[in-house]
């Protein structure tokens, strides 16, 4: 097994005690958006992706791990029904995924909708807007219950981007977050699709750059951010503790046990009730809201 000695992209994201600059988004969203490709042509539908589940080698590069509750056998215009099944993380999954989820048990009966390749792209939007301002896109929204995905409480439409986000960079997240998964940028054309908005340079540039990413001819951005490592490229010091946020699969927890483990981080990590919906305020120094997570984890109960 490969050692990723920079860790995962949410410790990259802490380290750097602010949104990362938007070059480094863009690295980072092509790289990842390479790997989403490349698992899609093999059939195989990711279904969890988040920054912690995005390892970084020591040259800087992103790679895709934690394949647990992947869907393999898939093709690009087969959808998976799943039998009312959810996995995933909320904070991640797409309405189209979260319809199965185990809390509403009838959700099969009612027809909830089959899901494919598209629900991947929602997740990488959703981790877009995180790179981009340091928080979740739902992270500022009160929730009205817990063991409900946010992507069924609130529409995109309805949250703020800080303003020190480009328009280029908004055009895109609001491309992903398209509830419905036809409209949904990459349902169509993958990788390239997404490679060709404007935030990554247009078309006349995917070739060149996702060339130079296979290649490993740019140097990662994401360089000054990684731990210092030992002769053996083992990290010298552990990582500092962070959100630790629920993956769910409904085949090895009940709706009671997910609710409970949701009002945890609720407590703790999460911090949810402090944001206000309404409040542009709630996008806050990043360090700020790592610190205040960093204390109530400490605090609050295992």
């Amino acid at each position: 097994m490969e050692l990723c000695s920079g860790g995962d992209l949410f410790s990259v994201l802490q380290r750097a005690g602010a949104p990362l600059s938007e070059h480094a988004v863009r690295f980072c969203l092509a790289s990842v958006a390479i790997g989403l490709q490349h698992c899609h042509e093999q059939g195989v539908l990711y279904r969890d992706l988040k920054p912690e589940n995005v390892f970084i080698d020591g040259e800087g590069y992103p790679k895709l791990g934690d394949f647990g509750l992947c869907k393999t056998g898939l093709t690009k215009d087969s959808m998976f029904k799943g039998g009312g099944s959810y996995c995933g993380t909320h904070e991640y999954s797409a309405p189209e995924v979260a319809a199965h989820d185990v809390a509403r048990p009838a959700s099969a009966d009612r027809g909830a909708p089959a899901y494919g390749f598209a629900c991947d792209w929602w997740s990488f939007g959703v981790m877009a807007f995180e790179l981009l301002t340091g928080l979740p896109p739902f992270f500022a929204c009160r929730a009205k219950r817990a063991d409900v995905p946010m992507s069924l409480q609130f529409d995109f439409a309805a949250v703020p981007f800080p303003s020190h986000v480009s328009s280029s960079a908004k055009a895109l997240v609001r491309a992903l977050l398209v509830r419905d998964p036809a409209g949904r940028l990459g349902t169509r054309d993958g990788a390239a699709e997404v490679l060709s908005h404007a935030f990554f340079g247009g078309p006349m540039s995917v070739i060149s750059r996702v060339n130079s990413l296979r290649d490993r001819s740019v140097r990662s951005p994401l360089l000054p951010l990684l731990p210092e490592v030992d002769h053996r490229g083992v990290p010298r010091a552990p990582a500092a503790p962070g959100r630790v946020r629920a993956t769910f699969s409904t085949s090895t927890m009940d709706a009671n046990a997910r609710a409970r483990a949701l009002e945890r981080g609720r407590r703790g990590d999460y911090a949810v009730r402090s944001f206000a919906s309404s409040d542009s305020t709630a996008f806050r120094s990043v360090a700020d809201v790592l610190a205040e997570r960093a204390a109530t984890s400490v605090s609050s109960p295992p």
